[in-house]
């Protein structure tokens, strides 16, 4: 017999969680104050049937009506034999008519045979037509005394409202990893089956809150395993990747280990992970450390790797972090977008790569520093003066006045990564004490939210008092950017560098004589010029 069925509980005492739904229904029984309709609502496998068979044998104990049915009478045994003629259960989804709802309620007028209570216990109920709704309306409302209804439904939203405002309702909850973990393992002593903790974890995670999933999921581990449950079996039926390697892939992203980070992660997927499970790795960690960036006791996070995940928490501001949880969501709803699971990852690994604010060291002093700004130098004959400044604090005898001040304060704080995107397309406005008022285009409103806590303390350390930036609100240019912003100079430059290489192109002898032969046209989408960023 499977796990799930074997070990399924006897009595309310067995029952893993929902003590919230136990108290409330122990309490009722013993006042003796029984409803006509129960509905057990939550997902699959937290114990909808199992209470709602329990229920059963507390109203038809031969003992009497209690919280503790004694299950050694006859009713009992019958009830968890499924022999028990009072006990009726319906499955709604493949009994959803009118008529099959017709030909159970017709019965209800009859006097139980052998219990106390008719018990008619209807799964999945949400799954009944409106006619079958409309048919048990009366019945539920004013059944007969000896008659009670047990409901059980994992999506409540589409029970008609009359129908559960006849019903006590009770929500079961999702139950927790470490209620899981623990039933599995009294299921193993009692089973006499060798296990390792790692591999019971890493089931309870797979669960998602289900017991009946996580004894499934058991059992297949147990047969995988040739009798014995481990971490390295389990990760391998399951096809998951082990938590710890996914820290590990990102401690090397931190670490600028782009190549060894693409290697682990397609060794990750070589050796049987799931990308989506991969994927939900990440996911989890970037929430384990948004967690920690505002409240570092935090009780959920993994105990287990707490420590490695403080360190990352030490390496990335809380804005980096949103922004990498944001990156893997969006990979995660274009899963389907290729064939090949390497290419995605590959593709998301260089993104968060891209993205991350790397430490190197100078002069003794750690700083951050974005790979992907390194190494863009603009044309040799256009430089702009600002860029490659060497400003220092006493080159600002009070406030910026002009957006020549505020671009020469970008290259002396030295701002980078998102911030520096904010500040390259904003232009500076004016100031009122110590509220600085900038104009944003689209691109530096977006950012506004995720830099500003960061942008205010650059700029409160460099001029050693509170400063704080706001953002003065008008209208945009055609194409998003200002005149005065730093990323419209570089658009401009990059445009009249582009209609220089055009107009060169089709000034040369050479090529003109092979378009006029031909008949032909430039092409200027194929155009590319080196240098221009």
């Amino acid at each position: 017999m499977v796990l799930a069925r074997k070990y399924r509980p006897r009595s309310f005492n067995d029952v893993v969680g929902q003590e919230h739904v136990l108290l409330a229904l122990r309490n009722s029984l013993k006042q003796n104050r029984i409803h006509q309709a129960y509905l057990f609502t939550g997902t699959r496998g937290v114990g909808k049937t199992t209470l709602a068979r329990i229920l059963a044998k507390s109203l038809n104990c031969d003992s009497g009506i209690t919280d503790e049915p004694c299950g050694c009478c006859s009713s009992c045994e019958a009830i968890d034999a499924g022999s028990f003629v009072d006990l009726m259960e319906l499955d709604a989804a493949t009994h959803t008519k009118v008529d099959d709802m017709r030909r159970l309620l017709d019965k209800v007028v009859y006097p139980p045979f052998s219990g106390r209570f008719k018990v008619y216990v209807i799964d999945e109920v949400h799954m009944l037509s409106n006619s079958a709704f409309n048919a048990m309306l009366k019945t539920l409302e004013e059944p007969p005394q000896h008659a009670k209804f047990i409901l059980a439904t994992t999506d409540p939203q589409k029970i008609p409202l009359a129908v559960l405002s006849r019903c006590l309702n009770f929500p079961l909850r999702c139950l927790s990893r470490q209620q899981i973990q623990l039933r599995m393992q009294i299921i193993l002593h009692a089973e006499s089956i060798p296990y390792d903790d790692g591999g019971l974890s890493v089931i309870s995670s797979s669960a998602a809150g289900s017991l009946r999933d996580a004894l499934s999921i058991l059992d297949q581990a147990i047969a995988y395993g040739g009798g014995t449950v481990s971490k390295e079996s389990v990760l391998a039926m399951l096809g998951v990747a082990d938590f710890g390697r996914i820290i590990e892939l990102v401690e090397m992203l931190a670490s600028s280990n782009i190549e060894g980070a693409l290697s682990y992660g397609r060794e990750i997927l070589i050796q049987g992970a799931l990308l989506s499970n991969i994927y939900s790795w990440l996911m989890k960690l970037f929430h384990q450390m948004a967690v920690l960036h505002v409240v570092p006791c935090d009780e959920t996070i993994d105990s287990v790797y707490r420590d490695r995940i403080l360190a990352l928490v030490g390496l990335y501001g809380p804005e980096d972090v949103q922004l990498f949880y944001q990156i893997v969501s969006l990979a995660y709803q274009g899963l389907d977008l290729s064939a090949d699971p390497a290419i995605l990852l590959d593709m998301l690994l260089i993104r968060l790569y891209a993205f991350a604010p790397q430490r190197t060291e100078s002069n003794g002093c750690d700083i951050l520093s974005v790979p992907i700004l390194e190494n863009r130098d603009f044309p040799n004959n256009e430089d702009l003066s600002l860029v490659g400044s060497n400003i220092s604090r006493h080159d600002f005898p009070g406030d910026p006045v002009s957006q020549s001040d505020w671009e020469s304060l970008r290259s002396a704080i030295n701002f980078e990564g998102m911030i520096r995107q904010f500040v390259d397309n904003c232009t500076w406005c004016f100031s009122n004490g110590n509220d600085w008022f900038v104009r944003p285009n689209a691109v530096s409103k977006a950012l506004f939210v995720f830099v500003q806590k960061r942008l205010d303390r650059d700029i409160s350390e460099f001029f050693g008092r509170p400063i704080k930036v706001l953002l003065q609100e008008e209208s945009d240019t055609t194409d998003g950017t200002f005149d005065g912003s730093v990323a419209h100079q570089l658009k401009e430059k990059r445009d009249r560098g582009y209609q220089e290489a055009v107009d060169l192109v089709r000034r040369d002898e050479n090529v003109m004589e092979i378009i006029n032969s031909l008949d032909g046209e430039v092409d200027v989408a194929s155009i590319k010029v080196d240098g221009l960023v």
